[in-house]
């Protein structure tokens, strides 16, 4: 940080040098409530945490992947605990959008292709902090679809 002294005396400004810090206009804060969080909707060939973490960005950030969603199991319900503010926040649904790989072949309209997957949200409180259960959820088949 460069600043001038406003107090400067007889010998003028003085210049006052410090080391920056990724701290530097910050807070600090926590995310205090932890959520188990159901996604579905999914394709299979976007099943992978980076895909929740853009869905669920900016309502929360993941902690861990329930056991049948990372040893993909079960490819009907991606489920995994996160950390939020305000479970409320999370919508009911989102466009999950999969840019499509390159063809070669110029698009109409000019653009990035992609395709776009409907993906619904269940938030439920954790039951404890150290992770999801693995109880299945209510009113839902856990056989792979």
């Amino acid at each position: 940080m460069i600043g001038a002294d406003p107090s400067t005396g007889a010998g003028g400004p003085h210049l006052h040098l410090q080391r920056w810090t990724r701290q530097a206009f910050a807070c600090g804060a926590s995310l205090p409530v932890l959520v188990d969080v159901e996604l579905r909707g999914i394709p299979t060939h976007a099943w992978e945490m980076s895909t929740a973490e853009n869905l669920l960005n900016p309502y929360s950030w993941p902690q861990m992947l329930y056991p049948n969603t990372r040893d993909r199991e079960d490819y009907f319900v991606f489920r995994l605990s996160a950390w939020c503010f305000r479970p409320q926040s999370f919508p009911r649904s989102r466009d999950l959008h999969v840019v499509e790989p390159l063809t070669g072949i110029i698009s109409s309209p000019p653009g990035k292709p992609s395709l776009s997957y409907p993906v619904s949200f269940a938030v439920r409180p954790a039951l404890t902090s150290e992770g999801p259960d693995n109880s299945p959820s209510s009113g839902g088949d856990d056989a792979p679809g």
